[in-house]
């Protein structure tokens, strides 16, 4: 089993390849994969290169025959919703007997990390000189509408801002200078 990729942002997703091989020395039947989520991971989809998968807290893949030596592979697509290492453990079963049930058990982990806060960075300069503006206030604005709940926050010497915000989205931001002039520019 292994999880590409092997770290991610919550939110993204991880593809899970689960191989199942008969080792011998009998062909097998039955052959089945259970893959129960970890708590943090949400089904997206499931496919078996023979067979069938279905999905949801446990993703199962039905894939019948296996002779010896034969393999076939399931591949699971989940989200990562939580932030932490995740382990995500599968079984591997058949109608058969195994001669070696230790190698039926497999398991893969990925970290997990929170997202990049949201934001617009930007810069306020004079239009003639390209100085910097200190003391301008930057305020957003939902693209056409009205104010968002976010902070707005005023430019340093730098004439530079951060402007953090709740949600991705198209936006209006207003700049005020100290006198109560002000213009709008749109971001997406």
């Amino acid at each position: 089993k292994a999880a590409n990729p092997t770290a991610v942002t919550a939110g993204n997703q991880v593809t899970y390849t689960l191989v199942a091989t008969n080792n011998g020395p009998s062909p097998s039947t039955g052959v089945s994969v259970s893959d129960p989520l970890p708590a943090g991971e949400s089904f997206v989809s499931a496919a078996a290169t023979q067979g069938t998968c279905t999905g949801g807290t446990t993703v199962s893949c039905t894939l019948g025959g296996l002779s010896a030596g034969g393999s076939a592979t399931a591949t699971v697509v989940v989200a990562a919703g939580v932030a932490g290492t995740i382990g995500n453990t599968a079984t591997v079963s058949a109608n058969e007997t195994d001669p070696d049930p230790a190698n039926n058990v497999a398991t893969a982990s990925v970290t997990v990390g929170t997202a990049a806060p949201l934001a617009i960075v930007g810069s306020v300069t004079d239009a003639t000189t390209h100085a910097p503006l200190a003391g301008i206030c930057v305020y957003p604005y939902l693209h056409g509408g009205a104010r968002t709940s976010d902070p707005g926050v005023c430019t340093g010497a730098s004439g530079s801002y951060i402007l953090p915000m709740a949600a991705p989205g198209s936006y209006d931001v207003a700049f005020f200078d100290p006198a109560g002039h002000y213009f709008t520019q749109w971001f997406k």
